[in-house]
């Protein structure tokens, strides 16, 4: 079993300096918009990002939405923070997420699941939508007959294979309203998927 520590160890402050102009370019209008159309197809007007890093979603959602980040890295919150003054974050580690005392209409989680391990990840993912009567995140995954493999080597970077997507999803209380894998990696040949979800009845 390999093991790396969490990535929000790992990002000093020097290595977030070193990222943001790759974050600031990547596909945080993209997540930002799939959380609109999300939020307008349902009538959903809360959301909670968990791993919000350094709050380049929020930056693209309207005022409308009543948005508050997450993150346990506190160089990353400092510059959310900085980002969106008239937005709320919050340290926290994901899985200390207790639906007990948080409840949200919209969880989302962007580029974060795929950094913690193979056997703990189903569990991160039951932390995230326990607070969400619907979820959207992405996570990576094994579309062909490859087991589920880590390719990470200073943190983790997992492929889970679709079916352990359905069965973590499944298991976190939540249906799939939708599966978009248009999002390719090359270099491994598999989507990092945008799935969305609600909560079972």
């Amino acid at each position: 079993m390999i093991t790396f520590p969490d990535i929000s160890e790992w990002y000093t402050p020097e290595r977030i300096a070193a990222e943001e102009p790759l974050w600031a370019s990547g596909p945080y209008k993209e997540n930002a918009q799939r959380v609109v159309n999300v939020c307008q197809q349902y009538s959903l007007s809360s959301v909670i990002e968990a791993g919000c890093g350094t709050g380049w979603v929020p930056t693209a959602l309207p005022d409308s939405i009543v948005y508050v980040g997450m993150d346990s890295n506190p160089y990353m919150l400092s510059r959310a923070r900085d980002k969106n003054p008239s937005r709320i974050f919050i340290r926290n580690d994901i899985r200390d997420l207790n639906p007990d005392f948080l409840s949200v209409d919209l969880v989302c989680s962007f580029a974060v699941l795929k950094h913690f391990s193979l056997n703990e990840w189903p569990d991160i993912l039951r932390h995230i939508l326990g607070i969400g009567q619907y979820g959207l995140f992405t996570q990576h995954v094994l579309l062909d007959d490859r087991p589920a493999m880590e390719v990470g080597t200073e943190f983790h970077h997992i492929w889970p294979t679709k079916p352990e997507l359905l069965q973590a999803i499944d298991s976190a209380g939540h249906e799939v309203l939708d599966l978009d894998y248009s999002a390719m990696d090359h270099g491994i040949g598999s989507p990092e998927a945008y799935v969305t979800t609600r909560r079972k009845s």
